[in-house]
């Protein structure tokens, strides 16, 4: 399960917007603001082009979670050119015009721009590359200021590029891990402990998605109840360990014969299990009930209490949905099958 970077590039392009809007505007009440309104545009034009970007953002993101109103490879150039105006004006000013101001806003814009393009490789560099080339190109500042932040810039991205790595990583390990927990305490919920199983919780919510599933398709639906006969003369006999291990047997012959992975195996609950079969009929029903005689009769297990026979046996009660027939109305009608089958002598199938 991998992070989702969408969420990650929106919040972050919106703060770095919301940043490139303030610079400039810094610039002008700092710098700008006894000069003629022309010396000003350049920095009020940068200032809208963030500021209409940042809106655009919100109204994509309204319409859609987390979108974009531009690609972000797009606003990270928009960004970078508009910053590189700026720098360039700054640099090109009059002599006694203070320079470092804009080396400052330089490098808090490249510490931001990591922050809010990580997830974006192409579009931070199409963000930084810009404003970088400026400052490269030989003006009135001297090489080493330019020099010295270059190297702190390159700095902060770095080290804030590795903390945003190790954390995109932590936070998908830990996704992974609570992903595997649920998916544990999901299996855990719906399974019989002792069987493995599912349990009748989660038999209840299948046979109310199967009923619903054969109405929309039309097609058959059928349902087998299984009782172990005379369990508790079993239990008595050999004590409570033989018969959790006999209960599992049976759960054992219960999969072997069926095989598909959309028919569900359950134990009701003491010795009862139920077996629910889309797409197929009262017939197959029967081959499977069958099968499962056949095979519980091959394994052999002694109950010389049982009174019908000298091993376990089991009495099967099989229905078949039609409609109208609701998913209690389909058990009950299996669970007086099975009923039928134990009075007609048990260790029999009977099909309602």
């Amino acid at each position: 399960m991998e992070l989702d970077p969408r969420p990650v590039q929106y919040k972050g392009l919106q703060w770095l917007l919301i940043f490139a809007t303030l610079t400039p505007l810094a610039n002008i009440v700092l710098y700008e603001w006894s000069k003629p309104l022309l010396n000003q545009l350049p920095y009020l034009a940068s200032a809208l082009l963030a500021l209409t970007l940042w809106g655009l953002n919100r109204w994509s993101h309204q319409r859609k979670r987390f979108r974009l109103a531009l690609p972000i490879d797009v606003q990270g150039l928009l960004l970078g050119l508009a910053l590189s105006t700026v720098v360039a004006i700054r640099l090109s000013g009059a002599d006694g015009e203070p320079a470092m101001p804009i080396f400052s806003a330089y490098i808090m814009f490249v510490f931001a721009s990591v922050l809010g393009l990580h997830s974006a490789d192409r579009a931070l560099l199409l963000c930084i590359i810009p404003p970088t080339l400026v400052l490269l190109w030989p003006s009135g500042v001297l090489w080493w200021q330019e020099l010295a932040v270059l190297a702190i810039a390159l700095y902060l991205g770095l080290a804030a590029r590795r903390q945003i790595n190790l954390w995109m990583r932590m936070s998908q390990a830990q996704l992974r891990q609570n992903k595997r927990l649920l998916e544990k305490f999901r299996t855990l919920s719906n399974q019989d402990a002792l069987t493995g199983l599912a349990n009748r919780r989660y038999f209840d919510l299948r046979l109310e998605q199967s009923v619903n599933e054969a109405k929309r398709s039309k097609n058959a639906l059928s349902l087998i109840l299984l009782d172990v006969d005379y369990f508790k003369r079993y239990n008595d006999h050999f004590g409570h360990q033989a018969g959790d291990e006999c209960l599992r047997i049976v759960a054992q012959i219960m999969r072997r014969s069926s095989r598909r992975q959309s028919d569900t195996l359950a134990r009701l609950g003491g010795e009862e299990f139920v077996l629910l079969l889309p797409n197929t009929d009262k017939r197959g029903a029967q081959r499977l009930a069958e099968e499962i005689q056949s095979r519980l009769k091959d394994a052999n297990l002694d109950h010389p209490e049982s009174g019908i026979a000298t091993r376990v046996t089991l009495s099967q009660g099989i229905a078949q949905w039609h409609p109208g027939l609701s998913g209690s109305a389909l058990l009950h009608q299996a669970d007086k099958a099975m009923y039928e089958a134990k009075l007609s002598g048990r260790n029999t199938i009977n099909a309602a």
